[in-house]
């Protein structure tokens, strides 16, 4: 009755409606049809000689539902709870995305995407004003922050941008399910199993609790420092910051400082407590470093030292395995167990450095993965490293003159990006290493075997261009003055070969240039082509630019140190021609160089994400780019 009188429902059946045109209403609202006449007429009696009143009247048809009936109506109360899961209230979006739900699971899936769509937040901040930006997909998870798991041994993922914060569960199925969206920032989040409660800080130094039924409740408005969180087995808490200069804390459930126990820590990525609850682990991003607390005494020790990339904020993770074992995920370079003051690979990273956390159900460590925005799988005893969840990163993305988008991952498989998600598209003969469009947005596709196919965005198909030689094609750019495709080949011993392939007569493919002493990455070094045909390659073990000028076939420097930070080592780089210059993509932001007067200026930042992997530049001119969990648009704003 309470629900009848609220003045949405008024709204949708109003008082006057005839009782006949109350029951139509009701069964289109939900079940997306008339009711059969029958069942009309017999409704429509009860109704007139007042056995049911009309908020009865909807409970009755509720419980009664059956069949596609019953489907549709779970298939609403589904999406309609995830839609508040998003904190969205906006009653004319939530009514476009209810009246597409059918009995069918795909419009479920279709209108979750749509509220992600209305829920999403900007990709990048500060982006010039003469620039706009459009949001293709955007997941639930952008960067994730930080894995934790329950008492249960659920496991959850979390990320957060400057005013809002998520958290997802792992389901049984390996998807992340949102049960969390919080209308702030989390700066660190950790489980108290006897509380059985999240715990998280912010970047004000607040801690907020969240019981099992998503309620909050602010424990402590200041004073609670640091962005990582261990748990000890009183629900007591620890903590360590990512700053410099930083300490180490240790406070009770509920955020009362107990004591400091560490200071001078120079960007701590991750504090863990060993199963017996005797020790504190705490890394050191910047110093390289492990050190270890003991919790009776107090006395702190290093541990280990040189690892992960010194000077940088590259993490340095840590957790113990179900044997009280201490594993350590080096930056970008694995998976290690430590041993008797030494690290030992045991397995290598196959998607950049996160969290870790140990799950018995997997026997493996999880770890929530910055670059891709998903969960990978790293298990110790088969030594098998794979993509536990979607990964939603590229090391290239392309956009056809009919709007497809597709990436693809050193692998076979072609993807197809829609708002909707990612989606197997094509499988090729060998693996796609980059993908480039032509003047006219044809797209072609550089293999692991020196190929280059056309792909039939229309028909869905791959033709093969051309066989330029049996080496791996590190990145293609497009050569608008000579209508060529450009490709980089990886030759071994550190030696990239340039090709020039026209589009018209590929058979007349000719090598341009050899470069040696490069390093060579899934997909450096990056080469992008100017207006009047100069080359540009971006070299990331000299952090250099060079201009291969297409007049005197000569190299030279063009710019030096493009790059801010050692960790960078997936970067793009495209040529911009509204702005005659040099776009390249690095952790955090998008900068460019000027190509008159090589000044260098960041154009847009992260907003909540990490790894810029990805760029292309339309026909039309616009930017698609991809980032961990979101694929977007920077479009020229016209006069």
């Amino acid at each position: 009755q309470s629900f009848f009188d609220q003045p949405e429902t008024q709204a949708l059946y109003p008082p006057t409606t005839s009782n006949r045109d109350f029951i139509k209403s009701v069964y289109q609202n939900l079940f997306n049809r008339e009711p059969d006449s029958g069942g009309w007429d017999y409704w429509e009696n009860q109704l007139n000689i007042g056995a049911f009143s009309k908020n009865r009247f909807i409970e009755a048809v509720i419980n009664g539902a059956l069949g596609d009936d019953a489907v549709i109506l779970s298939n609403k109360t589904e999406v309609g709870l995830y839609f508040v899961k998003e904190n969205l209230s906006n009653t004319q979006n939530a009514q476009e995305v209810m009246n597409k739900i059918t009995a069918d699971t795909s419009s479920v899936s279709i209108a979750k995407n749509t509220i992600k769509t209305y829920a999403s937040v900007d990709a990048v901040l500060d982006l010039d004003d003469s620039w706009s930006q459009k949001n293709i997909f955007s997941s639930d998870i952008l960067y994730p922050k930080g894995i934790v798991k329950d008492k249960n041994g659920e496991i959850y993922l979390y990320s957060s941008t400057s005013n809002s914060s998520k958290i997802a569960k792992l389901t049984n199925d390996n998807n992340l399910d949102l049960v969390a969206n919080i209308n702030r920032d989390m700066s660190g989040l950790g489980f108290q199993s006897n509380s059985n409660r999240f715990i998280f800080t912010t970047s004000i130094t607040s801690l907020y609790s969240i019981d099992a039924n998503g309620n909050q409740q602010l424990l402590k408005l200041f004073g609670v420092y640091g962005n990582k969180i261990a748990v000890a087995k009183d629900d007591s808490f620890y903590t360590c910051s990512g700053s410099m200069n930083s300490g180490v804390y240790h406070y009770s459930k509920d955020g009362d400082e107990i004591e400091k126990l560490a200071e001078g820590v120079n960007i701590c990525s991750s504090i863990t407590i060993d199963n017996n609850g005797s020790a504190l682990y705490y890394s050191s991003s910047y110093d390289g470093t492990i050190n270890k607390i003991n919790l009776e005494t107090k006395e702190i020790k290093t541990i280990a030292t040189n690892l992960g990339i010194a000077g940088t904020s590259e993490p340095i993770t840590l957790a113990f395995d179900d044997q009280n074992q201490l594993y350590v995920f080096n930056a970008y370079f694995g998976l290690y167990r430590y041993e008797n003051g030494d690290i030992v690979k045991v397995i290598d990273s196959i998607g950049g450095a996160g969290d870790i956390v140990w799950s018995n159900k997997d026997n493996a460590f999880l770890m929530g993965a910055g670059a891709s925005a998903n969960i990978l799988s790293y298990n110790i005893k088969s030594l098998y490293a794979k993509d536990l969840t979607l990964n939603l990163n590229a090391f290239t993305i392309a956009q056809a003159a009919d709007q497809t988008i597709l990436i693809c991952n050193n692998n076979p498989i072609i993807q197809k990006v829609t708002s909707g998600g990612f989606f197997d598209y094509i499988e090729l003969n060998s693996d796609c290493t980059h993908l480039q469009t032509d003047q006219s947005g044809k797209i072609y596709a550089g293999t692991r075997e020196g190929e280059i196919y056309v792909i039939d965005t229309q028909n869905k198909n791959a033709t093969l261009f051309a066989k330029i030689n049996s080496n791996s094609i590190v990145h293609l750019a497009f050569d608008n003055l000579s209508n060529s495709l450009i490709s980089l080949h990886d030759m071994g011993n550190s030696v990239v070969e340039i090709w020039k392939t026209p589009i018209d007569n590929p058979s007349l493919s000719q090598k341009i240039y050899t470069l040696s002493d490069v390093g060579i990455t899934d997909n450096a070094p990056v080469a992008t082509v100017d207006d009047s045909g100069n080359i540009y390659i971006l070299e990331i073990k000299k952090n250099k630019i060079y201009k291969l000028n297409i007049d005197s076939k000569e190299l030279e420097e063009f710019f030096n140190a493009p790059l801010d930070s050692a960790a960078i080592v997936v970067p793009d780089m495209i040529y911009v021609q509204s702005e005659n210059g040099l776009l390249i993509s690095t952790i955090e932001n998008y900068q460019l160089i000027n190509i008159n007067s090589k000044i260098k200026s960041t154009v847009a930042v992260n907003n909540g994400s990490v790894d810029n992997f990805a760029m292309h530049i339309n026909t039309d001119g616009e930017i698609v780019a991809i980032h961990s969990g979101q694929v977007f648009e920077m479009i020229k704003n016209r006069e």
